[in-house]
Order: C-alpha cells, then structure tokens, then sequence
C-alpha cells in the first residue's frame, strides 16, 4: 500500500485516548438508556456496567496481542502470516461490521435531529448533509479523526458536565436500588442487547501499528475507554432516577433529562446548549464507523485512493438511511435479534486470527 495511505492514517496514543472519551461515549446518550430500562428496569445500571466491562476486557486482549509499532498494522500482520486472499476476506468481515454497526446510530441520530432540534418535523432530506461530512472524513483516514478528537473531547466533557449539573438535583438515585436485583435474568438480557451500542473495542484493530508506542500507552488507552463509559453509567444513573419506572417512556435519555431543572423552568431551554456541544462529537461519532469500513475496503480493493471505498461506503449507508431512514424501531429490533450475534462473531474471529499470529511468532522466537 502507497505511503500515503499510511500518512494520512497516522495517529497519536493522546487521539486514540480522546476518541474513546469524545466519540465512543456519547453515541450510547440518546436511547440506549431508555432501552435498557426496558429490558432491565432498575437493573439498567449493573447490565450496562457488565457489557462495558466485558469490551474492556476485549480491548485489554487485542492490545496485547500487539505489538504496538507503526510498521505492525494489522493488514501487514494478516498479510505476512495468512498470506492475501484470506487477509482480504477478513478485512471484508471487518468491512460489512463496521458498515453494519454504523446502520442504527444513524438512523436514531435523524430521528434525533428531527425531533428534538425541530418545532415541525422537517423534510427528510434534512438530515442528508451528514453524508457529504462523513464522505469528506472517510477520504482523510484517521489523522483527521484523531485532531477533531483534539477538540471534541473538551466539548463533549463540558457538554456532559452541564447536563448533569441541570439533573442530579432532580434524581432520586434510590430508584436504582437494589443495585444488584435477584432476578439477574434481566440484567444479563439487558447487558447482551446493549451491545448495539457496543463492541467500541474492535476500533482498535484497525489503528494498531498506526501510532508510536509510548510509556504505559495500554493502560492509558483501557483507562480512557473505561472512563468514558464511566461518564455514560453516570448519565443511565441520573436518567433513571429522574424517571424510575417511566425511563423506558423517555426515547432520548440526554433531551429528557434537565426538563425538571430550576433553570430551564425559570429560563428556558438553556439544556440546549449542552445538546449542542454533545451534538458535535456525535456526528464524529457516526461518522466514524464509516471511516474504519472506508480504511477496511481499502485494504480488500488495493485501491491508490480512498475515493471509491469511500463512496461505495457512504452511498451503501445514504441508500439504506432513504429507504428505511424511517424504521428506527424495527432497526433496532433487527439489530438486538441478529445484529449483536454477529458482532459477537466477529469478534471471535478477530481474536482468534490474532492469537495465532502472536502465537507464530513467539514460536519463530523460540526456534530462533
């Protein structure tokens, strides 16, 4: 693959850290919360706490089978042991997955578009921009997405920070209790069906070797994506004792929340502002799915640019956001019903074909 693609993919541990404080966290604000309440009632906290502890653990096993330097990507790695037809069939799973993952957050985003910053629902070409912007981010890499993470880090940390000092005075965080129910049944459902929002771990694959290692950079990249799910389980724990056993009713958890604020009774929506700094890393983080299927379908086309990946990634994603943009729901109970298998599956294999390799190599150290 030609230089530039590797220049333009570079990317520093700092960004990779931010992205799992800026981007991964807040695509879980809008209605996973309200999900999970309806699967787990006030077991929603504990059955979000095991799914991120278990992609935690997942992102613990893919940084170590690394190696961690920039000329150890993973397609070189595929390349060199698996040799390249079954590379490219591996990168054209992680294709169709990240195409795949990508589906429902957007089409919740839209219906939180229209509904919440809108007084009359708007025509659907409304939300269609957002192509344009993701087409334009799929054809940097990830450079640009570790820079805006630069950014959208601070943003989303003020814009949390803001929403919740609007809402813990409003929560009665009792309702949570017990925080570990005896029926764990539904926590456990709860904690499987929240990995619609899941699996942020298998980001991780595809920027191994883009970036130099560093002092301790595994512990600072786990410690980043466990405090930004920290911040979510703060969010699932306020909402929830705002509204008990009516969350499941409130279909956008970070909209809801401040409407019995002082403030926003006394001043109006003033909570806006908050949606509006979160807003900015939510289009990043849509967007970024389809940012790792484009550096995917690179690898699977051999192409010298990304243009074509990087249309056929975005015009897939346009296409199913016309026809079935209106389908949220059902998105979603496609999604809990096959969706997450699926992920599941990928994630076997991920680890498996990474196992071997750092098997083979401890094995050629060895005979050495």
């Amino acid at each position: 693959m030609n230089s530039s693609f590797e220049e333009k993919n570079l990317i520093k541990v700092r960004q990779i850290c931010f992205i799992y404080l800026a981007f991964t966290p807040v695509i879980k604000l809008l209605t996973m919360p309200s999900y999970i309440a309806e699967v787990s009632f006030e077991g929603l906290l504990l059955s979000f706490l095991i799914g991120c502890a278990v992609d935690a653990l997942l992102l613990i096993i893919i940084l170590n089978l690394s190696s961690g330097q920039r000329n150890a990507t993973l397609y070189n790695d595929f390349n060199k042991n698996y040799g390249s037809i079954p590379t490219k069939i591996i990168f054209l799973i992680l294709t169709v997955y990240y195409i795949a993952r990508s589906v429902y957050p957007i089409f919740e985003h839209k219906l939180y578009v229209e509904t919440t910053l809108y007084e009359m629902m708007p025509e659907r070409i409304t939300f269609y921009v957002f192509f344009i912007f993701s087409t334009f981010l799929s054809l940097k890499g990830l450079k640009i997405l570790g820079r805006s993470a630069d950014i959208a880090v601070w943003l989303t940390l003020v814009g949390l920070a803001l929403a919740l000092s609007l809402s813990v005075g409003s929560a009665d965080y009792s309702n949570l209790l017990p925080l570990i129910p005896r029926d764990l049944a539904p926590v456990l459902k709860g904690a499987f069906r929240s990995g619609v929002w899941g699996f942020d771990s298998l980001y991780m694959p595809l920027m191994l070797g883009h970036f130099r290692a560093e002092k301790a950079y595994k512990t600072k990249i786990t410690l980043s994506f466990i405090g930004g799910n920290l911040l979510v389980a703060l969010v699932i724990a306020t909402f929830y004792g705002i509204y008990g056993a009516v969350a499941s009713g409130q279909n956008f958890a970070l909209a809801d929340m401040s409407v019995f604020s002082v403030i926003v009774t006394n001043i109006g929506r003033f909570d806006f502002v908050s949606v509006f700094l979160l807003l900015f890393a939510q289009i990043f983080a849509i967007a970024m799915p389809l940012q790792f299927a484009t550096k995917s379908l690179e690898r699977v086309l051999q192409t010298k640019n990304s243009t074509i990946p990087a249309v056929i990634v975005n015009g897939l994603l346009l296409l199913a956001t016309a026809f079935f943009g209106r389908q949220t729901y059902n998105t979603l109970s496609l999604s809990v019903s096959v969706g997450v298998y699926a992920f599941i599956a990928v994630s076997a294999i991920m680890l498996g074909a990474m196992l071997f390799i750092k098997r083979n190599n401890r094995n050629e150290v060895f005979e050495k």
